[in-house]
């Protein structure tokens, strides 16, 4: 998608490194995850219903919501709600900061929930 690619190349290197690998991870961890242009940030939906999205936060954190967060199971306390009633966050600042296999646990609930 020209419009998301073009949100990712406004970042910076680092953060572009982050959110190309996010990104995959994302379509890559089940075939009915569409991605769209929503709100100007990367959304990614499962059954037409809002999964989570990607942004870049005024800091230069990437954040990675997912829209029914506070259902999620997160024994390790990774999720940070930011005082939201229902998504939880993930955030990122360096590639090492990136828990694999927490993203793809948070991932395969949140579609549980759609």
């Amino acid at each position: 998608m020209l419009k998301i690619e073009n949100y990712i190349s406004q970042q910076s290197v680092e953060n572009q490194s982050i959110l190309y690998i996010l990104r995959e991870v994302i379509l890559h961890n089940n075939e009915d995850i569409e991605e769209h242009f929503k709100w100007r940030i990367p959304f990614y939906k499962y059954n037409k219903k809002g999964l989570c999205y990607l942004n870049v936060n005024p800091k230069g954190i990437i954040e990675m919501g997912f829209v029914q967060g506070r259902f999620l199971k997160d024994d390790e306390n990774l999720l940070e709600s930011q005082h939201l009633k229902q998504i939880r966050h993930l955030k990122f600042s360096n590639i090492d900061t990136i828990d694999f296999e927490a993203v793809d646990d948070f991932l395969k609930q949140s579609t549980q929930f759609l």
